[in-house]
């Protein structure tokens, strides 16, 4: 089955028609793809020359990467296209598209991303058949890191402990605001345990401290604990996240 945009092919995908039931205006065929999601019925009329495709979607348990050729195809659905669907034989029949596929939001980018995750790591598990917002932005932000990209994103307020010794808490506890920097150890959290991802760098464009009073209180009690403190914009919001080094040895949590 090729989604087609004039004569080009977006993207095609096979079914397996396993059933077929035959009568005087034709046949209705049915079957499903090699994952078990997709579900098939193929209504041919050749008394008017007919043809009525409907796709049902059942998501069950599967690796990631077998779905993504799915996803992708089904993502090509469009009104502006038609839908070429070609049997072995040689014997082809066209329909029309009437509009998309995906209602809410079709999961390929997650999928891609966990597939990638996946590889890179070398665990493997079965794509969740759901997950929240906060999950996927999880998947899709670590996956993007381990490629190498460079993620921007605007903040407004970071708990931390910050080592006293450090140069830049003198310059917090005057209330200035400055850039900052921060690198901690990241793991993705699965139900198997914690998988290590990598040190993750975050820089802040602009940060000062929400209460530079207690924190310089608290500098007289003991030199030598980190103190607890919050962060919020100075300048800026603006901050960017990157990956500094994929090793999995642990490191305790600095700002420099």
């Amino acid at each position: 089955m090729s989604v087609m945009s004039r004569d080009a092919v977006v993207a095609s995908y096979p079914v397996q028609l396993k059933e077929r039931t035959s009568g005087f205006r034709g046949s209705v065929f049915s079957g499903t793809d090699s994952t078990g999601w997709l579900s098939m019925r193929l209504k041919v009329d050749v008394v008017d020359e007919d043809l009525e495709a409907e796709f049902k979607v059942s998501p069950q348990s599967g690796m990631p990467s077998d779905l993504i050729p799915l996803f992708q195809w089904l993502d090509a659905f469009q009104a502006t296209r038609q839908l070429r669907i070609r049997w072995p034989e040689g014997f082809e029949a066209h329909s029309e598209i009437s509009g998309p596929f995906w209602t809410e939001g079709n999961p390929v980018r997650f999928a891609e991303a966990l597939a990638y995750l996946q590889e890179r790591t070398g665990i493997y598990w079965n794509m969740p058949l759901s997950y929240t917002d906060e999950e996927a932005s999880e998947i899709l932000t670590i996956a993007a890191l381990m490629k190498g990209e460079i993620i921007d994103f605007s903040w407004n307020g970071l708990n931390l402990n910050l080592d006293q010794t450090f140069p830049v808490a003198r310059d917090l506890g005057n209330g200035l605001p400055r850039p900052s920097m921060l690198e901690h150890e990241i793991f993705l959290q699965q139900e198997g345990g914690k998988i290590p991802i990598g040190r993750m760098r975050t820089v802040l464009e602009s940060a000062r401290l929400a209460d530079p009073g207690t924190f310089r209180q608290d500098l007289t009690t003991d030199r030598l604990a980190p103190l607890a403190v919050r962060l919020v914009p100075g300048d800026s919001d603006r901050a960017q996240r990157m990956l500094v080094t994929q090793a999995p040895e642990m490191h305790k949590e600095s700002m420099l």
